[in-house]
């Protein structure tokens, strides 16, 4: 045998002795990978984004939850690309920014850890501004966080003008109800009125018992302009004016209400309010 061969032969044989150990116990380190998991979460991320623009604000903090969930297990071997190119679309839009799960995860935070979870070349899309405030996010304490879920000062005035609303519209109701009986209204009469009832004690008890800041006015103003409308034309076609009483109460009600929602807000917007900026950082 020719003496450089040997040598060469040796010194192969040593370096596969010592690098098979190595080999797998890096292997036994590495997190086993779940091609199935990870294709769900492809599907479930952008649902659950998509979710968020109808949500209330509590919805809001449930599905943030489930978001930091997501976010955490995309930092599991699996579609990188995919899932990257998924979260950097969620930071682009912004729409995580201010979006904090009941224990304070901050989901933009979770976002940019699992960008960087994922490496090169997935961490490089990052902005500054994400990493930044990675960096600087605090999560609120937990007595700042029961503070968030008491009634703002806006919100105290806003129900007690949503709840003298709703005693006028439920009051108007009644009064109707019994000068239908007293006038001897017909079964068709009542039929008809009895929709409009229902309808304003459901509007009402909305107004009453619902948080201000999760109460859409906007819808709840269209359903009492219909309601509104059905005694009145009861009225008209019965030649019966007493069940225009019904329409006079719910719209005062709805007037008493809803204007208030436009007086000047003595504490500043946050996150859920109707006023709070989308684009506006939660520091």
């Amino acid at each position: 045998m020719i003496p450089g061969l040997f040598v060469f032969a040796m010194t192969t044989s040593v370096r596969h002795q010592h690098r098979a150990p190595d080999a797998s116990a890096a292997v036994a380190e590495v997190a086993p990978l779940d091609l199935e998991a990870s294709a769900d979460r492809l599907d479930q991320f952008p649902q659950l984004i998509q979710a968020l623009g109808a949500a209330t604000p509590t919805v809001r903090q449930a599905l943030a939850k489930e978001i930091n969930d997501v976010l955490v297990a995309m930092r599991f071997p699996g579609h990188e690309s995919e899932e990257s190119e998924l979260v950097m679309q969620a930071l682009g839009s912004k729409v995580l920014h201010g979006l904090v799960d009941a224990q304070g995860r901050s989901c933009r935070k979770e976002a940019v850890e699992t960008m960087m979870a994922a490496g090169f070349p997935h961490a490089l899309l990052l902005e500054p501004d994400d990493i930044a405030f990675a960096r600087q996010y605090r999560p609120a304490t937990s007595h700042e966080r029961r503070d968030e879920s008491q009634l703002q000062p806006w919100e105290l005035s806003a129900r007690d003008a949503r709840r003298t609303g709703a005693g006028i519209i439920v009051a108007s109701q009644l009064i109707t109800a019994v000068l239908l009986a007293v006038f001897g209204a017909s079964v068709g009469v009542w039929v008809a009125m009895a929709l409009a009832f229902v309808s304003a004690l459901f509007l009402a008890g909305r107004l009453a018992f619902v948080r201000p800041r999760e109460l859409n006015l906007a819808t709840t103003g269209t359903l009492g302009f219909f309601t509104l409308g059905v005694p009145l034309l009861v009225a008209a076609f019965a030649n019966l004016g007493v069940a225009s009483v019904a329409s006079w109460g719910l719209g005062i009600g709805l007037f008493v209400a809803i204007t208030q929602q436009f007086a000047p807000r003595a504490d500043p917007p946050r996150p859920g309010d109707w006023d709070f900026p989308p684009d506006r950082d939660l520091w």
